[in-house]
């Protein structure tokens, strides 16, 4: 499971636990305050499981308080999931991976109203989202942070589990990703098997099943 802490902004209403960190605002009538109740406990299957559907890509929550929460990934590195999250083509050298994924920014796919996943570390992740788009940005890493296994012919290998989005319809988006790859549905567990191009193109097509975020032209601004 995703160690995951997160920080609330004073218009938390007790869903998500909280510790320090920022709080802002996205609209103009909003400063930036400290909260009151500061508390810490791992993020919980209950927590993910009241995650609020999302239903577009790249909208942000008008005036709401933006907050912060921070995760450590087990097995993908921060910069390996950022990348995932902000290109629409695998990068050729992870070095040259952004800081993060922001919504509206370049090829970004993230879950409607987070505003951002910034690297904050090899393994950890900052999220800036409203207090109720958290899980969704939680749940959004822990789709990805999955073990890849490399083959003797040099494919890669990923087992995603889906929780939300429907296995059938997130195989059709995967077929339509050109290059070379395989794709096996068995339940809700989508097994991908490809070249890294392929893989990078074939997780992004999950991301867009699980969350019901709009395709697009060759992977790029939905």
């Amino acid at each position: 499971m995703l160690n995951v802490s997160l920080s609330a902004s004073p218009r938390n209403r007790g869903e998500v636990p909280i510790t320090p960190g920022l709080t802002g605002s996205l609209g103009p009538s909003h400063t930036a305050t400290m909260p009151r109740l500061l508390c810490t406990i791992p993020l919980c299957a209950a927590l993910l499981s009241h995650a609020i559907p999302a239903v577009a890509h790249g909208a942000t929550s008008g005036d709401s308080p933006v907050t912060s929460g921070s995760v450590v990934l087990r097995h993908r590195t921060a910069a390996e999931i950022v990348a995932l999250l902000a290109r629409a083509a695998a990068p050729t050298d992870l070095a040259e991976t952004p800081r993060g994924a922001r919504t509206g920014s370049g090829d970004a796919l993230l879950p409607v109203g987070v505003d951002g996943i910034l690297i904050s570390g090899a393994a950890g992740l900052t999220i800036l989202a409203p207090s109720e788009r958290l899980a969704d940005a939680a749940e959004c890493i822990r789709l990805l942070d999955q073990p890849v296994t490399t083959l003797p012919s040099g494919r890669m290998r990923i087992a995603i589990s889906l929780r939300r989005g429907d296995p059938r319809q997130g195989r059709r988006e995967i077929v339509a990703v050109p290059g070379f790859g395989a794709v096996l549905v068995r339940g809700a567990e989508v097994v991908l098997e490809g070249d890294r191009i392929w893989l990078h193109a074939a997780l992004r097509a999950v991301v867009r099943a699980e969350f019901h975020l709009a395709s697009a032209n060759a992977d790029g601004e939905l």
